[in-house]
């Protein structure tokens, strides 16, 4: 007969197990995903969300970006270099501007160019409520280079290739 203390033990070896393998041997690829799914949370803005709250998740932001990051949107005549505090900054501008915020990615194709150095061609879908009551809802493809610094990627370089839909 097996005792319970025995079962107790292979239980949380298996558990450390899993959770090591989960941790510890995540792809690259997987890893860039989790940038992005960070990045979408982290800006994300619902209505009546405590003001506090959502300053403290949205100064996280600096996490994921490199020393400088450029960024380019042709259609706009945009392309300039931004530092993490930089961007945090245009951020809390932006994102104070609307009531309602949600920040989506989709079709990821991720190519890991080289070691440290990665590349993620993907859709980014942006849906809110300006606080003037509008809607907002633009769909844009966009060429991220990611960089890897101290086990981190880190976004380096993002470029709007194309307004899909306004």
């Amino acid at each position: 007969m097996v005792r319970p203390k025995w079962i107790t033990i292979a239980a949380l070896i298996i558990g450390l197990g899993i959770f090591g393998a989960y941790h510890f041997l995540q792809s690259d690829k997987s890893k860039i995903k989790k940038q992005f799914q960070r990045l979408s949370e982290w800006v994300s803005k619902e209505p009546g969300e405590d003001r506090l709250k959502w300053m403290l998740k949205v100064q996280k932001i600096r996490r994921l970006f490199a020393d400088s990051c450029t960024v380019t949107d042709e259609s706009r005549s945009l392309s300039r270099t931004y530092s993490p505090d930089e961007i945090h900054a245009h951020a809390v501008s932006a994102l104070s501007q609307c009531s309602k915020l949600t920040l989506s990615f989709h079709d990821f194709d991720i190519t890991l160019v080289r070691e440290g150095k990665a590349e993620a061609l993907l859709t980014a879908m942006v849906k809110g409520k300006w606080r003037s009551g509008e809607d907002l809802q633009d769909v844009y493809e966009v060429a991220c280079a990611l960089r890897k610094v101290e086990k981190e990627w880190l976004f380096n370089d993002i470029k709007v290739i194309e307004v899909l839909k306004r």
